[in-house]
């Protein structure tokens, strides 16, 4: 059986929507670590806005876009959850998330300065 994200499989960059307090929502491009059994991974900072915004609700949307955040494929209503460190080690020791050389400088450059990494999962809603 085939799942909503499978569109996402040769994405690399999605469109992470998330939502205010009001209501308000706010998009933002994000690169697509992994695709695996249906759900998302992404990274982020801890300090990041849409990790402020996931404190109050993990509701979200998610649409393949581009660099820019243009979108190019529909709108998908999704959960997100927030890795706690067993988990986001165990997909790096499996292999299903790998970062190339630019993530690894992103990622180095905000453990240092920004408080740190934060690795999302992303379900359909």
């Amino acid at each position: 059986m085939s799942h909503p994200f499978e569109t996402f499989a040769d994405e690399r960059f999605i469109s992470l929507t998330t939502f205010r307090k009001s209501g308000a929502a706010v998009a933002t491009p994000v690169t697509k670590l992994a695709l695996h059994e249906g759900k998302l991974y992404i990274v982020t900072g801890v300090t990041t806005g849409k990790m402020k915004r996931l404190r109050h609700t993990t509701r979200a949307q998610v649409a393949a876009c581009k660099s820019n955040g243009q979108l190019t494929g529909e709108t998908i209503d999704a959960k997100v959850r927030v890795l706690n460190a067993g988990e986001t080690q165990s997909l790096f020791d499996a292999r299903i998330v790998r970062l190339n050389l630019i993530m690894r400088v992103f990622n180095f450059l905000r453990e240092r300065r920004a408080g740190g990494n934060v690795y999302l999962e992303i379900a359909a809603a």
